[in-house]
């Protein structure tokens, strides 16, 4: 006996978990600004996340030195859950976000088109602040990375990078938790980070 289910139904089921799915990736971007340690007094974000290759996928020497996987030490007891990310990271690799302003933090921030990007990287690569008033009080130019989840979205894989200059900027991939309180939390379990 096969059951069927009207498509209604699949269809709200499948909208209400990209709701969820969209609102966990909106909580741990949220997570990684709760600490602030940078000079910003307004942060000025990429709206287009960037996918994340682990190796073998990865063509540049630098990326690859970066997101190779034993940059990774995931305990015995997320050895599962982790598997689950890597398999993710594989089919959704080609599939970069856009972001929108539901980030909910407490240092204001600016989410940068296209254009903006190109106004605000000319002026940070030559280390002078961006004349443009909108940007005001932004040093860095933020690019988050996309979000890849286990299966229950109990564990997440991300990444960042902040430009400040030519040479200048940090960046790297992140792990985070969702605790039993429902707040995703940083996880140390990430060895290789980049800074100039």
């Amino acid at each position: 006996m096969v059951l069927s289910v009207p498509a209604s139904a699949s269809q709200r089921a499948g909208n209400a978990n990209e709701a969820g799915r969209l609102a966990d990736i909106y909580a741990v971007y949220s997570a990684m600004f709760a600490n602030p340690d940078s000079s910003d007094k307004v942060y000025l974000i990429d709206a287009k996340t960037d996918p994340i290759q682990l190796e073998p996928l990865s063509t540049s020497i630098f990326e690859s030195s970066f997101n190779s996987e034993r940059c990774f030490s995931i305990p015995p007891s997320h050895t599962a859950a982790w598997k689950e990310i890597l398999a993710e990271t594989h089919t959704r690799k080609n599939s970069p976000g856009t972001l929108e302003r539901q980030l909910k933090i407490k240092i204001p921030y600016v989410i940068l088109t296209a254009a903006d990007i190109r106004e605000i990287g000319d002026a940070i690569a030559k280390g002078i602040r961006p004349p443009n008033p909108k940007f005001l009080g932004g040093r860095n130019l933020i690019t988050l990375g996309d979000v890849y989840f286990n299966q229950k979205r109990t564990l997440a894989l991300t990444s960042y990078s902040s430009v400040c200059g030519s040479l200048c900027g940090s960046g790297g991939n992140l792990i985070m938790e969702k605790g039993t309180d429902g707040k995703w939390q940083y996880r140390d379990w990430v060895s290789c980070h980049w800074i100039s």
